[in-house]
């Protein structure tokens, strides 16, 4: 189970927010890219058992903080790392370089540092959220990847849904 503690700080006063808690990691997950990198939040806080998230909204800093076994957030990690790495890098590249290289790597183990590193430059702008979270949900396909940064987020989430419970192929998910 993975908990997430949220805490909200606003003109100097400090709040509690309710702690959620998932059964898995995709929900954790979801959870992380929607409610909060979405809206502008920043990954200020990674290791093996623990991400903090932390957003400013017109002076209001929400932070959550997600937390459970390293096996439990193996996948929410790996997203960060993926996520992290293409933010800092200041070079303008879309995903579409990413992919075009992909064959180049050779295939992709995911959290090896060299190869986080060689991805990096590719995970930007408005798509880095999106193949950043195909990548850590298992998505590798070249094709794949690059049909996933053509539709909204929302379409993203359920087809990545309907993949992850073996429903049908990913690319399956977009025709339903």
């Amino acid at each position: 189970m993975i908990t997430v503690m949220q805490y909200r700080n606003r003109s100097g006063e400090h709040f509690d927010q309710p702690t959620l808690t998932f059964e898995n990691s995709f929900e954790a997950l979801s959870h992380m890219v929607r409610s909060e990198l979405r809206h502008g939040g920043k990954i200020t806080a990674l290791k093996e058992d623990r991400i903090k998230v932390d957003t400013d909204i017109w002076g209001t800093l929400d932070t959550s903080i997600f937390e459970g076994s390293v096996e439990e957030m193996h996948s929410l990690v790996q997203f960060s790392a993926y996520y992290v790495q293409g933010r800092e890098n200041s070079r303008d590249l879309i995903a579409d370089q990413f992919v075009s290289d992909f064959d180049k790597i050779g295939g992709f183990y995911a959290g090896t540092p060299l190869l986080l590193s060689l991805a990096a430059p590719f995970l930007m702008g408005s798509n880095c959220l999106k193949v950043a979270f195909m990548l850590a949900c298992g998505v590798l396909d070249k094709d794949e990847l690059r049909v996933g940064t053509a539709v909204s987020l929302d379409h993203l989430f359920a087809a990545l849904s309907l993949y992850r419970e073996g429903a049908c192929s990913f690319r399956e998910a977009f025709y339903l």
